[in-house]
C-alpha cells in the first residue's frame, strides 16, 4: 500500500519535478524516471526501497521549493 501511494504521488509530482530540474536533458530526465519506476517494481526489496527513497527525496525537495515560492 505504501508503495502504491508513493507511485501515485510520483505520477502527480514527476511532471512538476522534471520541469524544475533544468540541468538535465529531456532524455536524461526520462531515463531517471524510468529507472526509478523499474526499481519500485523490482522484486528485490533493497532496490525497491532505494528507488522509493530517491523518489521521496525528490518529491520532498521540490515540494519545499514550491512552498517557498508560494510564500514569497
Amino acid at each position: 500500500m505504501k508503495t502504491l501511494v508513493i507511485v501515485l504521488m510520483t505520477l502527480v509530482m514527476v511532471p512538476f519535478v522534471t520541469a524544475q530540474t533544468e540541468q538535465f536533458s529531456v532524455e536524461k530526465k526520462s531515463a531517471i524516471v524510468d529507472n526509478l519506476t523499474v526499481g519500485i517494481k523490482s522484486d528485490n526489496t533493497g532496490i525497491r526501497v532505494g528507488s522509493a527513497n530517491v523518489m521521496y527525496d525528490l518529491i520532498e525537495e521540490n515540494t519545499f521549493k514550491v512552498m517557498m515560492h508560494l510564500n514569497q
